[in-house]
């Protein structure tokens, strides 16, 4: 039963990590999209390979703007709500990796290959739907 419930934990951290990052860059999408007059005018999708690298792009490109207002707050509300749950679902898969590790017998090293494995997989699926999606957007369909 503890295997059953290790995995069953360190599963459900990593969705912690992975549904916030991704919720976080759908809603940011959303309200970028709203803001921009055209989509010329967004960042390069490519910077999605990152997605909080683009918060920061998107968000200093909409500070600079007088015109968005409230959108700007909602913006930078989603942004740091969404980023914060995501940070804090991988600092709680930090423990719950150890936990599996150590269970399956695995060292230090195990350890960092797994966690960042799976860090670089949460933020590669978020990146590839949103550049997916910024192409599917401009393609009008």
């Amino acid at each position: 039963m503890e295997a059953v419930v290790v995995w069953a934990s360190f599963i459900g951290a990593w969705f912690l990590v992975a549904g916030p990052l991704f919720q976080g860059s759908v809603e940011l999408h959303r309200i970028e999209s709203s803001i921009a007059h055209d989509e010329s005018a967004l960042p390069s999708r490519y910077w999605w390979l990152f997605p909080p690298a683009m918060y920061v792009i998107t968000r200093r490109r909409i500070a600079a703007d007088p015109s968005v207002g409230s959108r700007a707050r909602l913006f930078r509300a989603s942004g740091t709500g969404w980023f914060t749950v995501a940070v804090g679902g991988a600092l709680i898969a930090t423990q719950e990796t150890w936990e599996l590790v150590r269970l399956l017998h695995g060292g230090t090293a195990v350890f960092w290959v797994v966690y960042l494995a799976l860090l670089v997989a949460s933020t590669l699926n978020t990146s590839l739907r949103m550049i997916r999606e910024r192409v599917v957007a401009a393609s009008g369909d």
